[in-house]
């Protein structure tokens, strides 16, 4: 009985202690200002009141404002991102130097091409008296045109084919000094089977 008798007074006590604690620490904190906080929550909810009231039904003009800069903003950024796309795609001065010669290349083989059919056209105008499309004109005459010096001489304009990518700087710039010299000398002969051309088809 007395040992029960003394584990209900320590718990008494313990209890005690731990009520004075609590008190002690509610006194140590600052007293909140009552008054203050209701003026406050007042002030917020006449804010939002007086915000309503200005605003329910009209534009949100600030809302707008902020569509129309996002909006400005993304297409901006497409813009960029466009550039950024290109610049990537031409990659550097070497692989820059590549498609540059290749394009130029290709170009050649291109006006080539087009310069060798005028001088197969010219040759059938003059076989036939009048200017006979190709597709009317046999394949054994088209292979004979093509044997003529006027076209076989073109032979001399052309360049060997380079389908692979290099990254040889030295061998991309004979290229391309190579390309250069024939685009410009294809240039007069162009010029003068032009003039020929329109000589004959004035006479």
């Amino acid at each position: 009985m007395l040992y029960e008798q003394n584990g209900i007074e320590w718990e008494r006590e313990l209890e005690q202690q731990l009520k004075s604690k609590a008190v002690k620490r509610l006194a140590d904190q600052p007293r909140v200002d009552l008054v203050s906080e209701l003026d406050s929550a007042l002030t917020t909810l006449e804010a939002g009141a007086v915000d309503f009231e200005k605003s329910h039904g009209q534009l949100n003009s600030e809302l707008i404002e902020s569509w129309k800069l996002v909006a400005e903003l993304t297409a901006r950024l497409a813009e960029e991102q466009a550039k950024l796309s290109a610049i990537e795609a031409r990659g550097d001065s070497v692989t820059r130097l590549w498609n540059a010669v290749s394009l130029a290349e290709a170009q050649l083989q291109g006006l080539l091409a087009m310069t060798e059919t005028e001088a197969i056209k010219d040759l059938a105008r003059k076989h036939y008296g009048w200017d006979i499309p190709l597709s009317k004109v046999s394949r054994g005459m088209r292979q004979e045109f093509s044997l003529n010096v006027s076209v076989i001489s073109l032979r001399r304009f052309a360049l060997p084919r380079h389908p692979r990518k290099s990254q040889d700087v030295e061998a991309l710039k004979a290229r391309l000094e190579a390309v250069g010299n024939k685009l410009a000398d294809l240039r007069p002969h162009i010029l003068v089977e032009a003039s020929q051309h329109d000589t004959s088809a004035t006479e």
